[in-house]
C-alpha cells in the first residue's frame, strides 16, 4: 500500500528522458546524499502520520477508545535543508551515520534523533526509510500513550514522541547501506528536543490552536 501511495504522491524522479536524451536531475538537497524521491517519501510519511494523529485516527494501545486524542496545533514538517551553511539538519544527520559506525549515534546538539539499524545491506533508500518510519511510529500502537500526553523518557515511545512532537517543524533523514557489515543505517533528526514532563502535543479540537502560534491549518487535514 505504501509503495502505491508513494507512486501517486511522489512525482519527482532522479532520471528523466527529454526527447531521447537522459538528463540527471540534481537533488534539491545534496547534504544528506538522498535522492529527491527519498526526500519526498520521508517528508510525506512523517506528515501523513502527524495528520493521522492530529485528526484522531492514530491507533493508540493505551487509549480507551482505541485512538489517540486529536491535536489542536500540530505543525506540518518541512525538510531541513534550506540553510546554505554547514549547519543544516540534512548534513548533520548524514554525518551521524557516514562511514557506517558500529556504535549507535547520538543526536546532534539541538536536535532529537531516531535511529534504526536494519539487517539488510541491499535494501533501497526508500524501503529503508519506510521501514524505519513505520517502526518508530508503531510504538504508539504497540506500547501506547494514553490520555496523558506528557513525555516520559522511560515510557518506550521516544521514537514516536520525536516524530509527533508538535513543537518540531523540520526533519532531515539519511540512509547508509553498509555492505561490509551486512546492514543499513537509517537516521532522522528533528529540530526540537522534547524533555520529560513536556506534552508531546496539545490535545483539543483539530486546528483549534493554530492561530495562536501564527499558523494556518486545514480541518480535517489537521496540519
Amino acid at each position: 500500500m505504501w509503495n502505491l501511495l508513494l507512486i501517486l504522491t511522489v512525482v519527482v524522479t532522479k532520471i528523466v528522458n527529454v526527447e531521447g536524451t537522459t538528463v540527471t536531475i540534481t537533488p534539491t538537497c545534496q547534504d544528506d546524499k538522498l535522492t529527491n524521491d527519498s526526500h519526498n517519501a520521508a517528508l510525506w510519511m512523517h506528515n501523513y502520520y502527524r495528520k493521522l494523529l492530529a485528526s484522531g485516527w492514530a491507533k493508540d494501545k493505551k487509549s480507551n477508545g482505541g485512538y489517540a486524542k486529536t491535536a489542536k496545533q500540530m505543525r506540518a514538517l518541512e525538510y531541513d535543508c534550506a540553510n546554505t551553511t554547514n549547519s543544516n539538519g540534512a548534513k548533520s544527520t548524514y554525518d551521524l551515520i557516514k562511514g557506517c559506525p558500529r556504535v549507535n549515534p547520538t543526536a546532534t546538539n539541538g536536535y532529537s534523533l531516531n535511529f534504526l539499524r536494519i539487517d539488510n545491506h541491499q535494501i533501497s533508500e526508500q524501503d529503508a526509510l519506510e521501514q524505519a518510519i513505520k517502526t518508530w511510529w508503531g510504538q504508539l500502537e504497540t506500547t501506547g500513550l494514553g490520555s496523558d500526553t506528557k513525555f516520559n523518557g522511560n515510557s518506550g515511545i521516544t521514537n514516536f514522541a520525536n516524530m509527533a512532537y508538535d513543537q518540531a517543524d523540520k526533519v532531515a533523514c539519511a540512509v547508509q547501506n553498509c555492505a561490509k557489515y551486512g546492514d543499513t543505517l537509517v537516521a532522522c533528526q528533528y529540530n526540537k528536543v522534547i524533555t520529560d514532563g513536556e506534552k508531546i502535543y496539545e490535545t483539543g479540537k483539530v486546528c483549534g490552536g493554530c492561530t495562536t502560534i501564527g499558523k494556518t491549518c486545514s480541518n480535517p487535514r489537521g496540519l
